[in-house]
């Protein structure tokens, strides 16, 4: 597990929603208030599910956020070069 804590902004129960969609940012429009793409977020998740893996987000307005990557274990190599034995 991969553990970001801030102690930022924090985001409103809407903005999670929408958290892992492209290009969405929690202040949008040509007036925004941050910088950046909206693709940081939907990239990772897509990345961590092909692993096999899931994200999850934490957050509270004016407390912060933290974002929690989960990766299942690696097999290790003893693992890997075993196979079941057939019983005859």
């Amino acid at each position: 597990m991969v553990e970001v804590e801030d102690t930022g902004i924090g985001m409103d129960a809407d903005t999670v929603e929408h958290v892992f969609e492209p290009f969405r940012q929690a202040s949008e429009g040509l007036n925004r208030e941050y910088e950046g793409t909206g693709l940081g977020l939907a990239v990772t998740k897509q990345v961590i599910e092909k692993m096999n893996g899931d994200i999850e987000v934490d957050t509270e307005e004016d407390a912060g956020t933290c974002v929690r990557l989960r990766l299942p274990r690696a097999a290790s190599e003893a693992d890997a070069g075993s196979s079941p034995v057939d019983e005859q």
